[in-house]
């Protein structure tokens, strides 16, 4: 059991988590001018050696920041010479691995008892880098599932349940961390090729006014590495987990459902240079769109949340989390349950980065950033209206000059696009481009209008439905030619 103390060349590499056999000491070099490829341990650190001191610590001790140790009695020199000498740093392999100070010892005839603070990286090196990818090599693979017919609350008169789901989260994190002369200089996330998918399906089904709150872990992983920075080992263990959230109010009787769906391919970055913290994100916009059926009870507000989390750990401390979540919401207000149905949801993606630098540096400040990138709304359909084309002369066999042109509105009178506009001669002999073409992006739905060879006026009735099925205001809305 010898400290670590030398200038070596670095070698990065990602392993399978393995014991860390030995602690040999490091022959002495000639000190060079440092440079990018060259790892300096400071002389104070000691990595434990597991073959021959076994971490017996019960948690509550570990908590305390007690590190109890029980060695072969033939071992007996480490109580004496001075490896675990306060304000030494120790490395620990065990588990997600450990990074302590020294504060003071004690020992016994078996046993070593070392009380500790947490420790940085900025303790160990004099001067390195450390480079590593937190998820696709060595640690775990991207989340790529499908997930069905789960019952995520189940009560009196009250289920939800997801009834499919498919989730891909592609969070390929690129981490590097710079120190010289003992401080940390650079510190970097990069995601330059990062994906969120998302398509579900999920039911409510109420037979009374009910409240929910449901929170299920769909999915948790984790997975540890070492990155071997000289002849230091760096314990990098990264968790994802995938979480659903649903929260809200039923009005009433219920038997609702509605779909989401959002895809978002993005680059994102954290960047800490010289005591300053940069970041930026680079997108499409977030699609999102939702869909449901029409709740019947007034008060009907619900937000369900799919969210992915990656978290990196070196030495079992949080460095880094970036969590991606797609909030969704939707809100019904009823004033009858024939008329004046309204229906507004909403699709929101908005990523966080969080930089946590306590295990790392002593100046770092913590970076803590969120985006709220884009919000795909869907308003419910309140009526249909004539935007153009109506009162034309046209000539038989021929197309008339302009199309018709019908609009859906909400409430507010703003488009409401994704909503199937019917169409239907209802007088005359004459033909249609479309019976039935979805509303575009400002609620418009036209269809071109081949004149009739009967005489006098001729009719196109124009419909469209909310999603309770009923016919919305003004539909059927007719359209005239001469």
């Amino acid at each position: 059991m010898r400290k670590l103390s030398a200038s070596l060349l670095i070698v990065p590499a990602i392993a399978a988590l393995s014991v860390f056999a030995a602690c040999n000491k490091l022959s002495k070099a000639t000190y060079k001018p440092p440079v990018n490829d060259t790892v300096i341990v400071k002389s104070n650190v000691l990595v434990v050696d597991t073959a021959q001191y076994k971490l017996i610590s019960t948690d509550a001790q570990l908590q305390d920041g007690i590190y109890v140790y029980s060695f072969k009695p033939s071992i007996t020199d480490i109580r004496h010479n001075g490896d675990f000498a306060p304000n030494t740093t120790i490395i620990g392999v065990t588990g997600q691995g450990y990074l302590r100070k020294v504060v003071s010892i004690s020992s016994t005839a078996e046993t070593i008892t070392v009380n500790t603070v947490l420790g940085k990286l900025e303790d160990v090196f004099q001067q390195g880098k450390i480079v590593f990818k937190a998820i696709g090599s060595g640690t775990i693979k991207p989340l790529d599932n499908n997930y069905n017919d789960i019952l995520l609350t189940q009560g009196t008169g009250l289920d939800v349940t997801l009834k499919s789901m498919r989730i891909i989260s592609r969070q390929a994190w690129d981490y590097t961390l710079e120190f010289h002369n003992g401080k940390l200089t650079n510190f970097s996330k990069t995601c330059n090729d990062c994906y969120f998918y998302a398509n579900l399906l999920l039911n409510i089904a109420s037979t009374k006014a009910a409240s929910i709150h449901v929170v299920d872990t769909l999915e948790s992983t984790t997975g540890t590495a070492v990155v071997m920075v000289g002849n230091v080992p760096v314990l990098i263990t990264t968790a994802t987990t995938l979480v659903a959230n649903v929260d809200g109010n039923i009005g009433g009787a219920e038997n609702l459902s509605y779909s989401i769906t959002n895809t978002a391919p993005f680059t994102a970055s954290a960047t800490y240079t010289e005591g300053n913290w940069q970041n930026s994100l680079n997108t499409p916009s977030a699609s999102g769109s939702l869909t449901g059926t029409a709740a019947r009870a007034t008060g009907t507000n619900i937000t369900c949340n799919i969210v992915p989390t990656v978290k990196v750990m070196v030495y079992g401390k949080v460095i880094s989390s970036s969590v991606f979540p797609l909030n969704n919401s939707f809100s019904s207000n009823v004033s009858t349950t024939t008329t004046d149905w309204d229906f507004t949801s909403r699709s929101l993606f908005s990523p966080e980065l969080h930089e946590y630098t306590a295990l790392v540096s002593n100046s770092a400040s913590e970076l803590n950033k969120t985006w709220n990138l884009d919000s795909a709304v869907t308003v419910a359909p309140y009526s249909i209206i004539k935007a153009s084309g109506d009162n034309q002369t046209g000539i038989a066999g021929q197309y008339l000059a302009s199309p018709i042109v019908a609009r859906v509105v909400d409430k507010s009178g703003n488009g409401v696009p994704g909503v199937t506009v019917h169409f239907k001669i209802t007088s005359g002999s004459g033909s249609l481009t479309y019976t039935s073409i979805v509303s575009d992006a400002n609620g418009l739905a036209p269809a071109s209008w081949q004149f009739g060879y009967s005489t006098g006026t001729q009719t196109v009735e124009a419909s469209a439905k909310n999603g309770s099925g009923n016919n919305i205001v003004g539909s059927p809305t007719v359209f005239t030619a001469h």
